[in-house]
Order: structure tokens, then sequence, then C-alpha cells
């Protein structure tokens, strides 16, 4: 070893001295005429060059002991929202631009024209969700509301063939997938704040579903059919929605992730349902079909309230969040008790517009039903003021 290697390994070895063991061997390395006695060097340097390296080792994992304890924590994220990004059929779709394949869609005739091809009297309720007039409204960064990406479908189902349901409109697994290939491209104006995702799609598939049930004379195995396709229903949404919590391009824009699944209304007292059970049923065979789309409704709103209580676990370490609202119960409350909603028409299965005669009421506001499957635009507010609370945790 040459006399300047030693020196360094002499120094290095002075300076462990503050804190090493080795320090009593250290004055055996004594300097003879500006040289270093390497016979008498040798065992100390080699001790010397092992302490080195348990210091190394243990810088290291002490960093990546402070690196683990830097990403265990959870990220800082905003509290309010920049965008609210919504997924479903008829009940969701504000009337916004689409090719002119799906313009369908939309209702571009008497009365619906008025409101752009809405199915309702005005806006729906991921639109009230975000308007500055609704209470309580959505965390928000100043004056700057939410911005709305509308990507639901009137008509639309869960998945195109599934379970013999369809449409002619993108499906919400389409819709989601449209949605996270804007996110990949930049077209989805996520900006500053936290993204809340809304879906509410399964109402015309249930429909479909029960109608298949209703074609095949409630027979045993038509009905065994109906309830393993809603459970198909269910797990195949689960599954698109789970597409969102695992897009890392997402992950890399978003400044946090929420979810909420929106349950469908208590299908078996919408007015349409008793109008589809076909005449020639008896009263009982009527309260049987009634009775299948009541169970049917209710197991794909049990399976989707247990897909989020399991999402909801999935996200929580990552600050994101997850809300189940319950579409049904508030539907069963409207109906036991208008008054307290301010629907003061009775009895409350009325609708607002009679489509036998082209008219349509003055007052709106007091009714639940626009037609006999849509709620007016009034019941859409308070839809929206209702997941407004859920997700603020009023």
């Amino acid at each position: 070893m040459s006399p300047i290697a030693l020196r360094q390994l002499v120094s290095l070895a002075l300076l462990l001295s503050l804190a090493s063991p080795f320090a009593a061997a250290l004055p055996t390395l004594q300097e003879r005429d500006g040289a270093v006695d390497a016979s008498a060097a040798a065992p100390v340097l080699a001790a010397v060059s092992q302490e080195l390296v348990q210091v190394v080792n243990a810088t290291k994992l002490s960093n990546a002991s402070a690196s683990s304890v830097s990403l265990s924590k959870k990220v800082s994220l905003p509290a309010y929202y920049s965008a609210l990004v919504a997924v479903g059929a008829s009940y969701t779709d504000n009337a916004h631009a689409r090719a002119s394949k799906y313009s369908s869609s939309l209702r571009q005739y008497y009365p619906y024209n008025k409101w752009n091809g809405r199915y309702t009297n005005g806006k729906v309720g991921v639109e009230w969700m975000v308007d500055s007039s609704t209470s309580p409204a959505l965390k928000r960064s100043g004056s700057n509301l939410p911005k709305l990406l509308d990507y639901a479908y009137g008509g639309s189902v869960v998945q195109n063939g599934l379970s013999g349901t369809g449409s002619s409109s993108p499906a919400a697994v389409d819709q989601i997938s449209a949605y996270l290939a804007d996110v990949k491209s930049g077209s989805a104006a996520l900006v500053s704040g936290r993204v809340l995702h809304y879906f509410n799609s399964g109402i015309n598939s249930q429909y479909q579903i029960w109608n298949a049930a209703l074609s095949a004379g409630l027979s045993d195995s038509s009905i065994a059919n109906a309830k393993s396709a809603t459970s198909a229903q269910v797990s195949v949404l689960a599954a698109a929605i789970r597409t969102i919590k695992k897009s890392s391009a997402l992950a890399s824009k978003a400044h946090g992730v929420d979810f909420v699944v929106v349950g469908l209304p208590a299908l078996e007292i919408v007015p349409t349902s008793a109008y589809q059970v076909p005449s020639s049923f008896s009263a009982d065979k009527k309260a049987k079909a009634l009775s299948l789309l009541k169970t049917i409704t209710a197991q794909y709103n049990a399976g989707l309230k247990s897909f989020a209580a399991e999402l909801k676990t999935e996200v929580k370490s990552v600050g994101d969040r997850v809300y189940f609202y319950d579409l049904a119960s508030l539907w069963y409350d409207m109906h036991s008790n208008p008054k307290r909603y301010g629907i003061t028409v009775s009895p409350v299965t009325k609708t607002c517009y009679n489509s036998s005669t082209g008219s349509v009421c003055s007052n709106p506001s007091s009714y639940l039903y626009f037609d006999t499957l849509h709620p007016v635009t009034s019941v859409h507010a308070i839809i929206a003021k209702k997941v407004n609370a859920l997700v603020l945790g009023a």
C-alpha cells in the first residue's frame, strides 16, 4: 500500500475514533520520518475498513427508513373539488354535445326539446350539484365552481350485450373508457382540485332484464335468470369503476379521486312499471311481476352498496373517498311523505307531462314525476342537495 493511501486511511480512522471501539489501537500507527509503519497498520486498517462498511450500511438503512416513513404519510390533498365527472343514463344526461350517430339518446321532440333534449323539464341532478344556487354546495376554490364533465347518455345500459341488455348509445363502461381516454390525452379539464366521480347507471338494464322475465311468463327459470343477470350487471359496473382507481394517467393529473355510487330508485313504484306489465296478467301475476322488479332492484342496490364499501377500503390509504347514495330510500320517502319535499299533487304518481294529450302542467315543482319514469327538475335539485350533503359529511 502506498504512503498516500495509508495516510488517507489513517485520517479516516482518526475521524472514526471519536466514537469507534478501535480508538485504542490507533496510537500504534506511528509515523516514522513521514512514513507509516505498514506492518503495524495492517490489522488496525482491516478493522477500520470493516467499521467503515458498517457505518455506510447503517447510513443506507437510516435513509431507507426515513424514505419509507415519508412515503407512508398521506399526501396533503386539496379539500375542494374542481371537477365532477358524471356517468349514467337519462337521470344524469345533461344534453351535452355528442356525435350525430348518438342523437337519438336525446329527446329532440316536444316538450323535451324545450330543455335541449333532457328527459326532464330542466337541469338534472349533477347539474344542480355544481350550481351556484344549490345548498349545501360542494367545496370549491374561491368562486370557482366545479366543472361538470358529463359522459352520460339517455337510454344507455351498463354494458351493451350483457345479459341480453343493450341500447344504441355508449354504455356506462364505454363512458368510463371515453373519460379515461380524455384524461390521458389531456382533453378532460381536471384543473387543480379533487375530482368527484358520479355513477348512476342501471335503470334501463334492470327494466330490460325484468321485461325478459315478463315475456317468459315469470317462469321459475326466468326469475332465476333475472337475478343472475342482475349480479352480472353489478360486477361489470364495479370492474369498470375500478379502472378509474387504477388509471396511472388519472393518478398523475388529479389531486384527489373520489367516488359517489348512486343506487336506483324504487322501480316497482315508478309509474311506468305498472304500465309495462302485460294486460293479460291476472292481479296476482301483476303483483308477482312488481314484486320481482322490487327484488332485483334491491339486489342491484345492495350489490352496489357492498362494492362501494369495498372500494372505500381500497382507496382509504391514499386519501380518496367513496360514498354510496341510497336513492331508493329517498323514493320511498317521497312517495310516503310527498309534502315534506314540496310535492302536493295527488296521487304522487301523477305526471306533469301527459303524453296522451301533450299537455304540460304549469306547476311542475309540485310534482315528483315529469313523465312516467323521470322526475321533475326540482326533484333532481333535491337529489343534488342530498348527495352534496353526503359528500360534505353533513
